[in-house]
């Protein structure tokens, strides 16, 4: 049983269980997402720490930066039931609402993971503000959000998404809240199509599980792998169009 230390009182999250069920460190999307990072991330991703990873749930990301870096990843979430279930190995654990500002965690750390995130929040900018507080000047913030709002689906509304953006969006958010952009992409082109399918498809489901289950299971092992393979296709960073946007920004002061 990991340790979890209780910075913050634990509260419930916009996102829903279905997701952690399906989601594991085999499926296409949670690879292809690391492979994208690595991409736009090059080599400063050797000098990454001490790091952090806000609304880290069940841990995939941390799981991954510590077997591709081994670094260990300061995860801070408010649900306590995702950090029981957390899969990384030595990284921390906290039960941390952000808005917090704790003053010993000012400007602790020199990378900040914002992976899917913000498309659940209300206020995105006092969020990003909140999580800034953390970041040391000259530090970097990693978001990875998901594209297009004409893609929105059942699935979105399952998962707690309450927007998806476009790449200009996104990095206008960040000017907003004072950051240089470093890098950003599109990513996902070739599961485009795929998602307007989904759109559709989806309006034949009911369920909460259903509707999570169509729109990320890959349904087999085969398949998984097939579509692992299809997103490696798109050469990266791109400004073209995809499914996820992912963008590097560096905090200034």
């Amino acid at each position: 049983m990991r340790n979890i230390v209780h910075l913050s009182e634990a509260l419930p999250v916009n996102m829903t269980d279905y997701w952690h069920d399906i989601a594991s460190l085999e499926h296409f999307w949670v690879r292809r997402r690391l492979e994208v990072f690595r991409a736009l991330a090059g080599q400063t991703a050797r000098d990454m720490g001490p790091a952090a990873d806000i609304g880290c749930g069940r841990g995939l990301l941390q799981s991954q930066l510590e077997r591709e870096y081994g670094l260990a990843v300061d995860g801070f979430d408010l649900d306590e039931n995702a950090l029981a279930h957390n899969l990384s190995t030595s990284s921390g654990l906290y039960v941390y609402n952000i808005h917090d500002r704790l003053p010993e965690l000012a400007g602790k750390y020199k990378t900040i993971f914002l992976f899917d995130v913000l498309e659940h929040v209300a206020d995105e900018l006092g969020f990003l503000e909140s999580a800034l507080h953390h970041l040391r000047p000259g530090g970097l913030l990693y978001v990875n959000l998901p594209a297009y709002q004409h893609l929105f689906s059942a699935y979105d509304t399952m998962a707690g998404h309450l927007r998806r953006y476009t790449l200009a969006q996104a990095e206008d958010l960040g000017r907003r809240a004072g950051l240089r952009l470093v890098r950003s992409t599109y990513w996902g082109a070739p599961y485009y199509p795929l998602l307007v399918v989904r759109k559709f498809l989806l309006r034949l489901k009911k369920t909460e599980s259903d509707i999570v289950a169509t729109g990320f299971d890959a349904k087999s092992d085969r398949l998984n792998t097939a579509l692992g393979y299809l997103g490696r296709l798109e050469p990266l960073p791109q400004r073209l169009f995809g499914t996820s946007v992912m963008l590097a920004w560096q905090k200034t002061r």
